[in-house]
């Protein structure tokens, strides 16, 4: 890094407030440099923020993070009107599957029929993990509505090949309900929290292994402090792996 570039980064640590630099060093941590990292420890160093001021922010920070996990957690909004239309999918798909079994002996015929029967029962199965918010939930729902579409899709070429027909509009919807549903299940922090399919939820807590214990005075320290804030002995963090660490 530049010296005028490095210049310029500690203004900008420097700018921020203890709590952000707090956060960004243990729940952010991933997101950031070692070397960004260590300036930012080294600005809370200068700042002689306390090991009470850093755990009551720790505590705020979490408070924050518990209160964001509860406001996205849970089956409301979207996510509800999902599970209603995918059960409802997952039924149509069984009855049509039935319905064709039991009206037609075309071997084509009855090989998507067992096709949508099958696509049924496994949204059927889906929705049940999806009510109990089983962590495997949202990837079975992502294959089961991949599979419907792809049978959609076999289905019209073979109308296509038979009939020389195309029902345009009825496959263009089913292609815009499956890409719709395909992306909110990838991106949906609602989803991603309630399921605990994302590494936010697992990171609400402050990490323990960020605060330890000087060698000399035995008062806490954070990991990377060149100097324990309050005997001045230098911290030599390879006592870490001997045994140092709260």
């Amino acid at each position: 890094m530049e010296r005028n570039e490095l210049e310029e980064v500690k203004k900008r640590y420097a700018s921020w407030s203890s709590e952000e630099l707090i956060q960004a060093t243990t729940v952010e941590k991933n997101d950031y440099s070692s070397e960004a990292i260590t300036l930012m420890l080294k600005e809370l160093e200068r700042r002689s923020v306390s090991p009470e001021e850093t755990s009551n922010i720790q505590t705020e920070i979490k408070r924050k993070k518990q209160d964001e996990t509860n406001k996205y957690s849970g089956i409301r909004g979207i996510l509800l009107v999902f599970l209603i239309a995918f059960l409802g999918s997952s039924l149509v798909s069984f009855v049509d599957g039935l319905t064709i079994l039991l009206n037609y002996t075309n071997e084509i015929a009855r090989i998507f029929s067992i096709a949508l029967i099958a696509i049924g029962i496994y949204g059927i199965f889906t929705f049940v993990l999806l009510v109990l918010k089983r962590k495997s939930a949202p990837g079975h729902a992502w294959r089961q509505i991949l599979l419907t579409f792809l049978v959609h899709l076999a289905s019209n070429i073979r109308v296509f090949l038979y009939t020389k027909e195309l029902t345009i509009d009825m496959f263009f919807w089913i292609s815009v309900a499956t890409l719709f549903w395909l992306t909110y299940l990838q991106n949906s922090e609602r989803v991603a929290i309630t399921y605990g399919v994302s590494n936010e939820t697992e990171s609400v807590g402050i990490e323990k292994d960020m605060v330890f214990s000087c060698p000399k005075c035995n008062k806490e320290i954070q990991r990377g402090q060149g100097f324990c804030s309050y005997c001045n002995t230098e911290i030599d963090w390879s006592d870490y792996e001997k045994g140092h660490a709260n």
